[in-house]
Formats: C-alpha cells, structure tokens, sequence
C-alpha cells in the first residue's frame, strides 16, 4: 500500500513542499504529521528528506514530558533512515538512548526494550563487535543469529553466539536449556570438533 505523501498536510505545508521549503514545513508541523511524512518518504526512498523529518520530530519529542514515549520512538525512527543508509555509527548513539529511556521508563523485560536491544545487538554484529551484540542479544535473537553465521560457515562466531544463548538459557530453565546445549553441539560437529559436541 502505498503512503499518499501528502494526505492532511495543509495547502501551505503542499506549496511549501512543492517549492523545497521543507525545513519550514518541518518546523511548522507537528510530531505526529512529522513522522508521518517521513515515513511516506522512507517508502519512496526518499531518506534524505525523510531524514529532515524526522530530525524535526526529534526536536520536538525532546520537549516533551521525560516519559513520553515518542522520543525514544522518535530516536528510533532517525535511527532506522541512518540504519538503511549504512550509517552505523550514527544510527548506534540514537539507538543506544532509545534503548536507556525504554529500560528506565518500561522496565528491561519489555517487549520494546527487548526489540530495540536485538536490534542495536544486530548493528554491533555487522560491525564484528560479536561480543557486544552477543550480550545485548535475546536468547532467541542469539541463537538465530549464531545459526545463521554458521550457515555461512563462520564457526568460530557462531561458536560465540551460541555459547552466549547457552548462558541466557542457563537463567531461563530447562527446555531452553537442552535447546541451547543442543545447538552448540551441532556447531563443534560442523567444525569436526567431536571432543567438544560430547
């Protein structure tokens, strides 16, 4: 489905736009038509300009209230565009505060946080920075992950990855245990390491 860019903008905001006045229509929106529009640019690949939107919606979500969720939203989104860009090291600081205000705000066991850690964990694997992306990984993400790196033959990191899913499952209990075990085995008998599966 595609996104109608300019669906409830005013006529101004459409001239405005038109003209490549973007920085005012930014700043005369709110957050909420700010990330709209950004999105609906996203969707035609605009990051560039969706990017100023979005820079726009941060602005304003720093304005309000500590607990409002749309700043970390809002930090995430900005994080997406620099993320589709392959801008790592920009994409990581925003991720990075999006996760702290959910953990401070919704607790380390929200469904969000736990998101937002799986994803910044995924930045920090394409950066081979596998110790940190390990430790921010879920179990499942880990696991996941490790198997998909051992598909590519990369042992020796799948190896990480699961040995960081075996401690996680270590908290968890039993089946994800066996589960854990389990997938780290089939990695040692991958690399003819027969010692290690036993």
């Amino acid at each position: 489905a595609t996104v109608n860019a300019y669906h409830g903008l005013t006529l101004l905001a459409k001239i405005n736009i038109a003209l490549g006045r973007d920085l005012e229509v930014a700043e005369s929106m709110s957050w909420d038509e700010c990330t709209e529009y950004a999105a609906s640019l996203k969707e035609k690949g605009d990051n560039a300009r969706a990017r100023l939107f979005l820079t726009s919606a941060l602005e304003k979500a720093e304005k309000f209230d500590p607990k409002d969720p749309r700043l970390p939203m809002a930090l995430k989104n900005l994080a997406g565009i620099y993320l589709d860009e392959k801008k790592l090291r920009e994409a990581e600081p925003l991720m990075q505060r999006a996760i702290d205000i959910s953990k401070k705000d919704l607790g380390t066991s929200h469904p969000d946080v736990i998101s937002n850690q799986n994803d910044l964990g995924m930045v920090y694997a394409e950066q081979m920075r596998d110790a940190e992306a390990a430790e921010l990984m879920s179990l499942d993400k880990c696991a996941e992950y490790a198997a998909s790196v051992k598909e590519k033959g990369d042992y020796a990191r799948a190896k990480l990855y699961f040995a960081k899913a075996l401690e996680k499952a270590e908290k968890l209990g039993p089946n994800d245990l066996a589960m854990a075990f389990n997938n780290l085995a089939k990695n040692y008998l991958a690399e003819n390491k027969f010692d290690e599966a036993e």
